[in-house]
């Protein structure tokens, strides 16, 4: 028995029962016979058990979906703020009620950390004795007496623009290309 047909069973029993008392029997709808009325509710809940385990899946899905849209508004409103940071650190504060555009900050970073580099370049070579070639060293008294002196030496480093060894008379920079 399918679906529909159960339904169609379960309306007539319906009816049969639901039937005011003054109407007289051949009048009636006709009473469904009681095999048929028990599959007909077998197929019924057999079909609403379905759907009900059906229903517990897709609600699961729809958490899981609102946990994943949940964790990326909050990871899409940290990298605009970091975003925001980034522009506001690179191109200053904006005028009030308004904010910097994004669109150039990877250019900005990159000029940005060009004149770091050419500036720490220029400290070292103006602060530093030349021993040979490209390289460069720093005594201990100097680099206490300056702290921008060891910023620079640690950003010559991390970007590879030169070799640091440190040594107990001084710091020897050999700038690398």
């Amino acid at each position: 028995m399918n679906l529909y047909d159960a339904i169609q069973i379960l309306r007539l029993h319906n009816q049969y029962f639901r039937c005011p008392a003054h109407i007289p029997d051949d009048a009636r709808p006709p009473l469904v016979d009681a095999w048929a009325l028990a599959e007909a509710i077998d197929v019924v809940l057999s079909e609403l058990h379905a759907a009900s385990y059906a229903s517990t899946q897709a609600q699961l899905q729809v958490d899981q979906l609102q946990a994943d849209l949940m964790e990326s508004d909050e990871i899409r409103e940290k990298l605009g703020h970091l975003l925001t940071r980034t522009a506001e650190a690179l191109k200053g504060e904006p005028p009030e009620g308004t904010w910097h555009s994004w669109h150039d900050l990877p250019q900005m970073a990159a000029l940005a950390i060009r004149l770091a580099d050419d500036a720490a370049e220029s400290v070292i070579c103006t602060e530093g004795h030349n021993t040979e070639g490209r390289q460069w060293v720093l005594y201990p008294e100097q680099i206490a007496a300056d702290p921008y002196l060891e910023d620079c030496i640690a950003h010559l480093e991390w970007r590879g623009l030169a070799d640091v060894d440190r040594e107990s008379d001084g710091v020897r920079l050999t700038f690398r290309g």
